[in-house]
């Protein structure tokens, strides 16, 4: 019957293990979502400050539409609200770079705008808002937005930034939310 019904067990006491689930996580990139990631919203009090952080710290190619699809959404949010991604990108040389890894959570930009060096940050909300001084109520307040972005099934990203360089003591810029839209068959 199981066969009928283009079922392939191996072992049958798997089938009466699955008969008591009552909840089933799964990688859903790619599998079960477009793979095609979009900003929703982002939350900052500084917008060209934000929109800078999302163009800086960001690791794609606009022009070829090469890179992760994260910081493609990115480029693609920031040049439908109006920024100039472009001159954002001319106008700031790369001194340094620390690419994204799973271990610390974030990435980091450090850039000359011929003026002095400013670092953008990207990356986990949690760890951006340790490295950053604010009072206690502004952090609970972020941390709060923080969950019901991800209560509503979106990723969150946070962005901050550092004048004159540097990754302690860093100024939040806000939270982004973004979602993968499912495929058309789930």
């Amino acid at each position: 019957r199981m066969a009928r019904r283009k079922a392939l067990v191996r072992k049958m006491n798997a089938v009466e293990t699955l008969g008591s689930v009552t909840l089933i996580a799964t990688d859903k990139t790619g599998t079960l979502t477009e793979n095609r990631m979009m900003v929703q919203e982002i939350d900052s009090p500084d917008l060209d400050r934000a929109f800078a952080a999302m163009v800086i710290a960001n690791d794609s190619e606009e022009e070829a539409g090469v890179g992760d699809a994260v910081d493609l959404a990115l480029l693609d949010f920031a040049r439908k609200n109006a920024a100039d991604t472009a001159r954002i990108a001319r106008g700031h040389r790369r001194t340094h770079s620390r690419p994204f890894d799973s271990a610390y959570k974030f990435m980091s930009v450090t850039v000359n705008d011929g003026l002095r060096d400013t670092t953008y940050f990207k990356g986990a909300p949690e760890v951006l808002l340790e490295k950053c001084h604010m009072s206690k109520n502004e952090r609970v307040e972020w941390e709060t937005k923080m969950r019901n972005i991800a209560r509503n099934g979106m990723r969150v990203l946070g962005i901050a930034w550092k004048p004159d360089g540097g990754d302690q003591s860093v100024e939040f810029l806000g939270l982004i939310s973004m979602w993968d839209p499912p495929r058309p068959e789930v």
